[in-house]
């Protein structure tokens, strides 16, 4: 090794110039090459083309990626926005051999950014396309758009640097960015045979999708890639065009469709209750209903109107039905062929209707002996167990909350119950705030429960959720989407 001394009066001048050629430079077999040089696609001009779809270059570094003269900040509101001009840009240049929806994102990157595309051929005459800031789950970028075959289209990807009237205080640093570019990975069908939307998620994120002026079902929801993907659907429900409550359910997985299904009660005397049944299949599907042990073969009305009963619904088709005066369960509805059902319950206070809730049925596959759910809160909520003897012999039905058997202090009294074969019970138990709550039968059952919430001590909104199956228990839970910014939302789990 060679060692170097400095006379006293160069050392000084000579320490720094090798101090910073130390920090410009590294010598190796490919030449000098600068550790602070821009990225390669730095420029417009030299703009990296994406070759094809999917297309995910591997990670690098923007914190020496600079703003060229020239480049244009966002003219137009970004994700309800008008954005600051971004920092350190790059750019990529897309041609697409074909018209259709293409997403560009920047999931995985570990800086905030923005994503906007432009059409032209220089900085000087570029137009302004589309743009997306944030995503629904991150800062990072997602934007899935309609591109032209053969139009050329150059993605700007930059450091969010704040809005036009906010900006970043100090500027943002850049960092090391993950770029794609994919095909819609998720289609939404309205009915069934319907394409409504389709969408990129990325591993990680969710969406939320809206179709005014949709009023149909079968909701049919698919990821094109084969992942497994979380869905449910998200209701407001309006009184005299003012939202009064809200109400979510999760859907019910592909393998998990049956031709039969269950729900624990129906109340059409004091609520107003509605069934509701989709074809999934590709035939025509022949549909009976029965509540409280009864074929409703009379007495019940069908939205469209006018369907004779048994229900028969063409492919993709769906039906409401709803069958006044009747309180009473468990219900059951058969179909020849697979469907899909739920109950739609509208609770009113006074007469007026407050509150909306929809309960998927339990598919006669997932039927139990054993169900659980995860908190019963009678103290501040109006809170029932409904359970129903789906069996042909008498079931012996005992209730725990919170690990003890709910022997007193219920209505009505008390575990254990005995249910004659086909009949239904609801039980609430004062003074309860814990949980898990347990229902065991000796034979199998349906069970749910029901929630009133009460606002200053007035009724306000209803909303029930079917029992988790014991044999359904798992480790692992999916929900697909929290929100406690303009919401108030709480997870609740137990320890069966």
């Amino acid at each position: 090794m060679k060692h170097f001394v400095f006379l006293s009066q160069l050392k000084k001048g000579m320490q720094i110039t090798i101090l910073l050629a130390m920090l410009l430079f590294s010598l190796g077999p490919g030449g000098v090459f600068s550790a602070y040089a821009a990225p390669t696609n730095d420029d417009f001009a030299n703009a990296t083309v994406v070759p094809g779809i999917p297309y995910s270059p591997v990670s690098f570094s923007t914190t020496t990626a600079t703003i060229q003269t020239g480049e244009k900040p966002v003219p137009s509101a970004c994700d309800g926005r008008l954005l600051a001009q971004g920092l350190h840009t790059v750019w990529y240049r897309f041609t697409p051999a074909a018209t259709g929806l293409v997403s560009f994102d920047s999931v995985g990157s570990d800086y905030d950014t923005y994503i906007a595309v432009w059409t032209g051929t220089t900085l000087s005459n570029l137009t302004y396309f589309a743009c997306d800031d944030d995503n629904l789950s991150s800062l990072q970028s997602q934007l899935l758009t309609t591109f032209q075959a053969g139009t050329t289209y150059y993605i700007q990807v930059a450091a969010y640097a704040g809005t036009t009237t906010d900006p970043s205080d100090p500027p943002p640093a850049g960092g090391n960015l993950n770029f794609h570019v994919r095909f819609p990975n998720v289609d939404v069908y309205v009915p069934s045979n319907i394409l409504m939307g389709q969408y990129y998620l990325p591993g990680g994120t969710g969406e939320r999708a809206s179709y005014l002026n949709t009023n149909n079902g079968p909701v049919k929801l698919i990821n094109v890639d084969t992942i497994p993907t979380i869905a449910a659907e998200r209701v407001i429900y309006n009184v005299n065009g003012l939202p009064t409550s809200f109400s979510e359910m999760m859907a019910l997985p592909d393998g998990q469709l049956d031709n039969t299904y269950w729900m624990p009660w129906y109340n059409n005397v004091d609520l107003d209750t509605q069934l509701r049944f989709g074809n999934v299949s590709n035939t025509p599907a022949t549909v009976q209903v029965w509540i409280g042990g009864v074929e409703k073969t009379t007495g019940c009305t069908t939205t469209p109107a006018n369907v004779p009963y048994p229900y028969v619904l063409a492919v993709g088709a769906s039906l409401r039905v709803s069958c006044p005066g009747l309180n009473n369960g468990p219900v059951q509805i058969v179909s020849n062929v697979n469907i899909v059902a739920a109950e739609r319950v509208i609770y009113n206070v006074n007469g007026l209707p407050t509150s909306f809730t929809e309960m998927m049925g339990l598919p006669d596959s997932q039927l139990d002996n054993i169900y659980w759910m995860p908190w019963y809160n009678n103290v501040n909520l109006d809170t029932q167990l409904r359970f129903g003897n789906v069996s042909g012999t008498p079931a012996t039905v005992h209730v725990y909350i919170g690990g003890t058997e709910m022997t007193t202090g219920c209505t009505p009294p008390n575990s254990p119950y005995t249910l004659a074969a086909g009949a239904s019970l609801r039980v609430s138990c004062t003074g309860r705030n814990n949980g898990p709550v347990q229902i065991i039968s000796d034979v199998n059952i349906v069970a749910a429960e029901r929630v009133i919430y009460n606002v200053n001590g007035l009724p306000t909104s209803f909303s029930e959720m079917m029992g988790l199956a014991d044999s359904l228990l798992d480790t692992l839970y999916w929900i697909p989407w929290y929100n406690n910014v303009d919401l108030d939302t709480q997870l609740r789990f137990g320890m069966p």
